[in-house]
């Protein structure tokens, strides 16, 4: 009768599959980059990538080491490009001509702290009531 998985696997006895440490023997990666003039290396806590070991932020994935710059740039908050200050045409398009998706995307542009956020949903709500002011008049002229 075979034995259950939970036996095979106990915790208390590692099961022997025939491998030697020397079986796993693996050069550890150098601590030193062999093309940049042998600079120190870490890996970086947040994303892994090889860091230098002196650096206070990380060029992959942005997180910051030091402590004082962390503050600092949690008071001043984040900064966006100038993309992010302005609507693009493709915003404009759907804040006009879709006034209630647009109202949604802007939602989304304020959870993410983007300026064009509030810009984006007061012209879509602008956009809405110009549209059915427009469909009232509309209707007016065709039911005299």
């Amino acid at each position: 009768m075979p034995k259950p998985a939970d036996d095979i696997l106990d915790a208390e006895v590692a099961p022997d599959w025939g491998f030697d440490d020397e079986d796993f023997d693996v050069e550890p990666p150098a601590a030193t980059s062999s093309a940049g003039g042998g600079e120190d290396r870490k890996p970086c806590p947040m994303c892994g990538e090889m860091i230098a070991r002196d650096a206070i932020k990380c060029r992959y994935c942005g997180e910051v080491f030091d402590p004082a710059l962390k503050k600092k740039m949690k008071k001043r908050g984040k900064s966006y490009d100038a993309d992010d200050e302005d609507l693009s045409t493709g915003d404009w398009v759907i804040a006009i001509l879709c006034s209630g998706i647009g109202c949604i995307v802007g939602i989304v542009y304020m959870i993410q702290g983007k300026p064009k956020g509030g810009k984006m949903i007061g012209i879509s709500v602008l956009a809405g009531i110009l549209w059915n002011v427009v469909s009232a008049a509309l209707q007016m002229m065709a039911n005299p």
